[in-house]
């Protein structure tokens, strides 16, 4: 099975020189996601070959589906101009990143109570607490980072305009 990029040049030395620019300092008209293409690209293309000699059929077929699937998803991504996205497209995302962060130390503060309840019942609330003082901070600042991005989302002027005006 051939992974390699098909090229019109079969040169060898034509094709070491295209390896070696992929770890050359990007020049200026790079955009960042181009040059995270070519470089996962190359990465990943001598993984699959190296690894899939050893892989049985049905898993080696599943690697390379994946493969491909993962160049085109990066090839689509490496035309999107980052410099061109603005505050209203990424809002959405970090009210997400905000929620993701106080429903996740939720969680966590809830099943460090529910496995000190269960493990640790002999010991007090606070001897509970104090015994696993590291993970409980950890817990309760995830949710303190969540609420001041959603505080600071909500703090931001809003981006809906108005048709009447």
């Amino acid at each position: 099975m051939n992974f390699q990029r098909e090229t019109s040049d079969t040169n060898p030395d034509t094709q070491k020189e295209a390896k070696m620019a992929l770890f050359l300092s990007p020049t200026f008209d790079q955009k960042p996601l181009e040059i995270l293409y070519g470089t996962e690209g190359f990465l990943r293309r001598r993984i699959v070959k190296v690894i899939h000699p050893f892989l049985s059929t049905k898993v080696a077929d599943d690697f390379q589906d994946t493969s491909w699937l993962a160049e085109e998803s990066l090839q689509e991504l490496a035309t999107i101009d980052v410099e061109e996205i603005g505050d209203r497209e990424l809002q959405p995302s970090r009210i997400l990143i905000g929620l993701t962060f106080v429903g996740i130390s939720a969680l966590l503060v809830s099943f460090l109570l529910l496995y000190l309840s269960t493990t640790h019942s002999e010991l007090s609330l606070r001897q509970q607490i104090s015994s696993h003082w590291y993970q409980y901070i950890f817990s309760v600042c995830l949710g303190v980072t969540g609420m001041l991005l959603l505080g600071r989302e909500a703090m931001r002027r809003n981006f809906s305009v108005n048709s009447e005006q």
